[in-house]
Order: structure tokens, then sequence, then C-alpha cells
């Protein structure tokens, strides 16, 4: 019976992804990624070589207001956080998503590199327009 209400009930549209495009160079380096090297490893698929230049889309969500936060930008690729916009990117950004996204998501570039011999292993750059 559950299973026959799941089929016939009505479900919320997901609202659109507003893509970013940049100029394909990547310029943008993800800070705070020291934090979250588990889940760039889930990512990536483990240490290896394997997610060295891996590119994909990155989503930027604002993050709630708060006076102690100095990047309000995080940076999420398949639903988990791998770090946040730098403030100079920060300021350049908001007014962009504000103005853009609404209730849309946005969607950039990213391009993650491994490292073997450097901590941290794994470092994130995204494709941002000018």
């Amino acid at each position: 019976m559950k299973l026959l209400t799941w089929f016939s009930a009505k479900r919320r549209k997901k609202p659109p992804v507003q893509k970013l495009a940049g100029c394909g160079n990547f310029l943008c380096e993800v800070a705070g990624v020291d934090q979250f090297q588990a889940n760039l490893e889930r990512v990536c698929g483990g240490g290896n070589l394997l997610g060295n230049h891996l590119e994909m889309e990155a989503e930027l969500a604002e993050l709630p207001y708060d006076p102690g936060n100095r990047y309000p930008i995080q940076v999420r690729i398949k639903g988990m956080p791998v770090g946040h916009l730098q403030n100079r990117e920060v300021k350049k950004c908001i007014a962009l998503l504000q103005q853009i996204s609404g209730e849309n998501k946005t969607s950039v570039s990213a391009r993650i590199t491994y490292h073997l011999e450097s901590r941290p292993n794994y470092r994130a750059r995204i494709d941002l327009p000018k």
C-alpha cells in the first residue's frame, strides 16, 4: 500500500541549476580544503592518482548570515562540503549569486588535484567568470 501512495504522490520539482561559465583557467583556489579531505577523498574515489585533475560540477551555496563568518559561500561537490571561497572571491560572487540565483542553485566547474607528497593531499580550484 505504501508503494502505491509513493508512486501517486506529487513530487516537488527541483529548482533549476544556474551554471556560471568561466574562462576555463581554474584560477580560484578553494580555501579550507584541509578540513574536508575525507569528503574530497570520497568524491575522488580514494587517495590515488585517478583523482588527479578530475573535473566535475561544484555547487556554490550561500550560507545563512552570521556576523562571525567571513566566508559565507561554501563549495560543495556531490552534495558534500569541500571548502569555501576566499575573501576576495566572496566579494565578487555575492552580488552575482544574489542577482542570478534566488531559489535556484548555482554551479561552476571544479578541478580537483591530488598531491602525494604535500599536505593537504587534495586541492580544489573552481572556474569563476571574470
